[in-house]
């Protein structure tokens, strides 16, 4: 079903964005103080994949009267460091594939945001804690990258929850704007 909307309508629907925020997401207390801050909306609660993503409260698109969410379409996934990142390649690499290989078979729209503003001068200068040479470690960084349509993101840490929520933001009034049907 289509509904046709104009440009201020999907505006006010946006304003009653929630970003979700994973239970068991560690060391956020930054990214919430953001989103307090900034009187963004957020709930904290277990996600089956990633940290974060989003949904819209019933009500917030005249006659739809549920919660709509958005974790199938839109997840990002938090990583510290270069460290982490390597760590969940050699510690979990068959869970971790079995994840994007989900996440690609519903299309989901997956992000790994890494709190590193210097992520390529550490990753070519191999100035990380990991087993993985540097080349080899890239070519396995492109190829999840290549094979399960995800992106890997450095963000320096300061500005991390703005990324968290501008993405989420743009993406989830893409697909509105999409399914919607912007006028």
């Amino acid at each position: 079903m289509k509904f046709n909307i104009t440009d201020k309508e999907l505006t006010k629907i946006m304003k009653n964005l929630v970003i979700l925020c994973d239970t068991r997401e560690k060391d956020n207390q930054s990214i919430i103080s953001f989103f307090e801050n900034k009187g963004i909306k957020y709930s904290c609660c277990a996600l089956n994949h990633g940290d974060y993503s989003a949904m819209l409260p019933k009500g917030s698109i005249e006659g739809i009267d549920r919660d709509i969410y958005f974790t199938n379409d839109i997840v990002i996934e938090n990583k510290k460091d270069i460290d982490e990142l390597c760590g969940n390649l050699a510690d979990k690499a068959s869970r971790l594939k079995s994840e994007f290989a989900h996440l690609n078979k519903n299309n989901t729209k997956y992000f790994i945001f890494v709190r590193d503003g210097l992520y390529f001068k550490h990753l070519y200068n191999e100035e990380y804690r990991s087993k993985y040479k540097t080349n080899s470690l890239r070519a396995r960084l492109k190829s999840i990258c290549a094979e399960y349509k995800t992106q890997i993101v450095p963000i320096p840490k300061e500005y991390m929850a703005q990324e968290i929520h501008e993405t989420i933001h743009y993406e989830v009034r893409n697909i509105l704007k999409r399914e919607l049907e912007v006028l």
